[in-house]
């Protein structure tokens, strides 16, 4: 599953590389971060893998739409929990946020994830599963880096 910077994201072709499509493009100005959502309670007890599918799609979906959502999966991908455990400035928090609060967000797509290898697979049933969000920022990574370095 891709991650990176790239263009913007084409829902019509799920089926091609991201990194294929916007091979020719220069302007990349859409952050792609994976992210993991569950499934409710309510969707795993009923042992149905469809209402599974739907209710962790509707988590990645609630998540993605949070102001706070780059921030965090930034902080994933990096492995830390907060700005200064990232090495960032203390305020880099609030900076992300307010460069992307108007931004356009998606979950790209998702699959089931194997909470035990932590790999998507077909097979695996819905109670986890592993997305892929895309939010844009203006100006791309240079501009993120930019207001990450102001003092």
């Amino acid at each position: 599953m891709f991650e990176g910077w790239a263009c913007e994201p084409q829902l019509n072709r799920l089926h091609e590389s991201v990194e294929d499509y916007c091979a020719s493009e220069s302007k990349r100005e859409w952050v792609f971060l994976k992210f993991t959502a569950r499934a409710s309670e309510r969707a795993v007890a009923s042992e149905n893998n469809a209402h599974m599918e739907g209710s962790c799609r509707a988590m990645a979906n609630d998540f993605i739409r949070q102001p706070d959502a780059l921030q965090r999966m930034v902080y994933d991908m990096q492995g830390c929990c907060s700005a200064t455990d990232c090495g960032l400035r203390t305020e880099a928090y609030d900076t992300i946020q307010q460069l992307t609060a108007n931004s356009q967000r998606m979950v790209y797509n998702c699959c089931p994830l194997d909470i035990e290898t932590g790999h998507c697979s077909a097979d695996n049933e819905w109670r986890e599963c592993r997305c892929l969000g895309v939010v844009h920022v203006p100006g791309g990574q240079d501009a993120l880096q930019a207001a990450l370095s102001e003092e």
